[in-house]
């Protein structure tokens, strides 16, 4: 991270509940049908144990892992518990970096990689952050809370600390991917905002298939919350006596 610089950066505020936000982040099934420019270039999934994983996938995984081998680049999925998370995977085949048209958005490379075409490094970091490094830039995100229906979602894109805007990089192509992503997904988590205020929901489960990133992330929040209180309790039981 020394050797990056933000090359622009955009915050959104959108009317809905944080958990919201990153339940949306936290699975993919909805891309299909909301996020055409991002599967110009993005794999709807990122771990060949995916229960959604397709053949094709799993051979284009040991294709890069074999470049990357060679590169001596890491790629090997990591949990740290359930918050962090990080894995290195493909883009879609020909697909280089997650811009409209898959090709860099940047002409100096990221650290020391030496081609642009790494896939993508994604980080996860509960409960408020997930990032995108691909060989020629990176996306980071941060979710933080405004009030208990409203989110900022802050975006910023990086670059090689030494790259010149306008000569190796336009702030506005490298945007036009997730500007467009994070506008659907506030549309998406404002209209589940809406829906859960109704007085007609009612919640129903998740699919061990296609939400487990969800299920992941609750029970890691539910467990937090549980820690937090058996820690608090003695203190409050306290306090009220």
């Amino acid at each position: 991270m020394d050797n990056v610089k933000v090359a622009t950066e955009s915050s959104i505020v959108e009317q809905a509940n944080w958990k919201l936000v990153i339940e949306n982040n936290r699975e993919c099934y909805h891309c299909n049908g909301a996020h055409p420019e991002l599967l110009n270039s993005l794999q709807e999934f990122d771990d060949t144990d995916d229960p959604r994983a397709t053949p094709a996938y799993k051979e284009l995984v040991a294709c890069k892992q074999a470049d990357w081998d060679e590169a001596k680049v890491p790629y090997q999925l990591k949990r740290f518990g359930k918050r962090n998370r990080l894995t290195r995977t493909p883009l879609l085949d020909g697909i280089v970096s997650m811009t409209m048209d898959g090709k860099p958005g940047c002409k100096k490379l990221m650290g020391r990689l030496p081609n642009a075409d790494m896939g993508s490094l994604r980080i996860l970091h509960l409960p408020n952050s997930w990032n995108h490094f691909m060989g020629d830039h990176a996306v980071v995100f941060r979710v933080l809370p405004l009030g208990p229906q409203q989110t900022v979602v802050t975006t910023k894109w990086l670059v090689h600390k030494d790259a010149v805007e306008g000569i190796d990089y336009d702030p506005e192509q490298l945007r036009r991917v997730w500007d467009a992503t994070n506008d659907q997904d506030r549309q998406l988590a404002e209209e589940n905002q809406r829906g859960i205020n109704s007085k007609a929901y009612q919640p129903g489960p998740y699919s061990e298939t296609y939400e487990f990133g969800v299920i992941d992330f609750v029970d890691w929040y539910a467990n937090r919350v549980l820690e937090n209180l058996g820690e608090n309790t003695p203190s409050l039981q306290l306090a009220q006596g």
